[in-house]
């Protein structure tokens, strides 16, 4: 029993019905449903974001915006990704993927750490701007604000601090480019990856797409 006593549910990727998931976050690839006894998510990134769209649904509280739009929203919002397909997904702007390659670049460079002592807890970067024409103001207006790399038990993890999210919007594009830091740094090490620790500070989604 959950023990906070709670009703969770996610619905069957193969009969379409919702089933009670006390405890959805430990669900597992294959786990059977209850009525059509098929497994019910056949990849482990449909299962997250299956479970994070259920979180939205039955847990987030709705904020009406100025503009009439009505959010679901869930602040310091963690998960564990640990699932390191690279996906094709499309970027929702160009900035996105201007985020994605300078995340990556950064990822290259922090290589040098790990070169320099496996064990070290310095391949730390934060995804900041500095403005042009002399200003020297940091901006924190990317999203995806800190990536930490770090090396336990002879497999590489990542902890990534993201500062505000969009359900679903980019946040499958995200998924992946988590994926890709982590495989970058990884294939480099010729070293196992074990997971990737998330917090989202506000993760967000309009209430007609999640209700």
């Amino acid at each position: 029993m959950c023990s906070k006593n709670e009703l969770k549910f996610i619905k069957c990727m193969t009969c379409g019905l919702e089933h009670d998931a006390r405890h959805p976050f430990n669900w597992k690839v294959g786990d059977k449903c209850s009525d059509c006894g098929k497994p019910i998510g056949n990849n482990r990134r449909k299962m997250l974001m299956l479970r994070i769209k259920n979180e939205l649904k039955n847990h987030a509280p709705t904020r009406i915006m100025p503009n009439g739009e009505r959010l679901k929203y869930l602040i310091n919002f963690q998960f564990i990704l640990n699932d390191f397909k690279e996906y094709s997904e499309e970027a929702q702007s160009e900035t996105d993927w201007l985020e994605r390659e300078h995340l990556l670049n950064l990822a290259h460079e922090s290589i040098e750490y790990f070169e320099e002592d496996i064990l070290t807890r310095k391949a730390c970067f934060c995804n900041v701007k500095v403005g042009g024409h002399g200003n020297t103001k940091k901006d924190f207006g990317n999203c995806i604000v800190m990536v930490h790399l770090y090396v336990l038990n002879n497999k590489l993890e990542m902890n990534i601090y993201v500062r505000s999210q969009r359900f679903p919007g980019n946040f499958a594009y995200d998924l992946n480019t988590f994926t890709m830091i982590l495989n970058v740094v990884a294939k480099k090490m010729d070293m196992a990856s074990r997971k990737i620790n998330v917090w989202v500070g506000n993760l967000h989604a309009e209430e007609k797409a999640v209700v």
